[in-house]
């Protein structure tokens, strides 16, 4: 009985390990099955942002003065600090120093430069009415700017300098 019970439990062994070796083969198989082609369990997908333009604004007024129309365009004066286009800024002080001979020629040359009327208003005032114009120029990029910290940091020694207001870095004159 001992031959006999050796060849069943060698039987047994080999068994076992032919049955271990075919289920680690179909779990291999099937596991690679469920793979998609360049080893990818999907499909990539890319997703575009689209980045809102920041903007430019300034404003024109439009008046009747001894009966010649009077136009005056007008920028604040922190556009100069945060338009990295030095290009731009410089166009901003032209438009603001020519004397144009009507709205019309202000508003093509505005608008030949990419600039665009957002908002139109009237006003009365002593000399008459006053056209109002609020425009508008899309551009790619504004340095931010922090007002309140060119207030806060004016003329306060090392405060000043990091708040990166008029004066910032500069030494204190004194009065004589």
């Amino acid at each position: 009985m001992t031959s006999k019970f050796k060849r069943i439990t060698k039987m047994n062994k080999l068994s076992i390990a032919i049955a271990a070796v075919g289920l680690m083969l179909t779990t291999s198989v099937s596991a690679q099955m469920t793979k998609k082609p360049a080893n990818a369990r999907g499909v990539k997908t890319q997703v575009l942002e689209e980045k809102d333009k920041t903007v430019l604004y300034g404003s024109m007024t439009s008046s009747m003065q001894n009966g010649r129309e009077l136009v005056k365009i007008q920028f604040s004066d922190m556009v100069q600090r945060i338009s990295p286009d030095k290009a731009a800024a410089k166009t901003c002080l032209d438009f603001e120093n020519h004397r144009f001979s009507d709205s019309g020629e202000a508003l093509n040359v505005l608008s030949s430069h990419g600039w665009h009327v957002e908002q139109v208003w009237t006003t009365e005032d002593r000399t008459g009415t006053v056209v109002n114009y609020l425009i508008s120029l899309e551009v790619e990029k504004l340095l931010p700017v922090y007002p309140w910290r060119d207030k806060a940091g004016a003329g306060n020694g090392a405060a000043g300098k990091d708040a990166g207001g008029k004066g910032a870095g500069k030494a204190p004159v004194k009065s004589r």
